[in-house]
C-alpha cells in the first residue's frame, strides 16, 4: 500500500497558534512573575502601618508618621520604618526592574526563534514539494524507459545489461523519492512541534 503524502497546511494560519508552545508560555510566565516582583519591591516604600484608629478616625502611628519638618519625615518608631532602607529599596526595585526588562527581552526572543522555526518548516514543505514532483516526474520517466529497455532487449536490439542498467536507475529514482517523501514527513513533525501542536 502506497504511503500518503504529507498533509497540506491549510491557507492563512493565524499566528495566535505559537501562543501554545510551551517555550511561549515559559517565557510569558517568566515575565509576568518579574512584573509582579517589581510591583512588591515598589511597595516597600510604603511602611506597613494602620492608618485608621479602632474609632474609624486616624490612628496614632499615622500622626506619629506625618510629623512633618523641613518637608522630611520625622519618624517615631524610625527603625522599622522603610524611610531608612530607602536605598536598599531603591536597588531591589531596580534589580526587579532590571530582571523585568530581562524577561521582556528573552519573551521576545522566543517569539522570535518561534516564528523562524515556523517560517523555515513552512520553506521546507514547500521546497520538499517541489523535489517530490520533479523526483516523480523522473520516476516516472524511468519506468518508460525501462518499458523500452525490456522492448529493445525481447526484440533483440539491446544486451540484458542495458536492461538491468535502465531497472537500476528507476530504482535509484525511486528510492530517492521515498526519502523525500520521509523528509516531508519529518518537516511537516517539525512544523506542527514549531506551530505548538499544529493547525487544529
Amino acid at each position: 500500500m502506497e504511503q500518503e503524502l504529507a498533509p497540506t497546511v491549510p491557507p492563512g494560519l493565524p499566528s495566535t497558534l505559537l501562543d501554545r508552545r510551551p517555550d511561549i508560555r515559559q517565557a510569558e510566565q517568566q515575565l509576568v512573575a518579574n512584573h509582579a516582583l517589581v510591583a512588591v519591591a515598589k511597595a516597600a516604600f510604603f511602611p506597613t502601618i494602620s492608618l485608621t484608629a479602632s474609632t474609624g478616625f486616624e490612628s496614632s502611628a499615622l500622626l506619629d508618621l506625618l510629623k512633618a519638618s523641613n518637608s522630611t519625615w520625622l519618624l517615631a518608631p524610625a527603625a522599622s520604618l522603610p524611610i531608612f532602607n530607602a536605598g536598599a529599596i531603591r536597588a531591589a526595585v531596580r534589580i526587579a526592574e532590571a530582571q523585568r526588562q530581562q524577561a521582556l527581552l528573552a519573551y521576545q526572543q522566543t517569539v522570535q526563534q518561534a516564528f523562524r522555526e515556523v517560517a523555515d518548516s513552512l520553506a521546507g514543505c514547500r521546497k520538499l514539494a517541489e523535489l517530490r514532483t520533479q523526483q516523480e516526474g523522473l520516476v516516472e520517466s524511468l519506468h518508460q524507459s525501462v518499458d523500452v529497455a525490456d522492448l529493445r532487449y525481447k526484440g533483440g536490439v539491446a544486451s540484458y545489461l542495458e536492461y538491468l542498467d535502465s531497472e537500476r536507475q528507476l530504482l535509484d529514482a525511486q528510492l530517492q523519492l521515498v526519502q523525500i517523501r520521509r523528509e516531508e514527513l519529518t518537516n511537516v513533525v517539525a512544523l506542527y512541534v514549531s506551530l505548538g501542536g499544529g493547525w487544529q
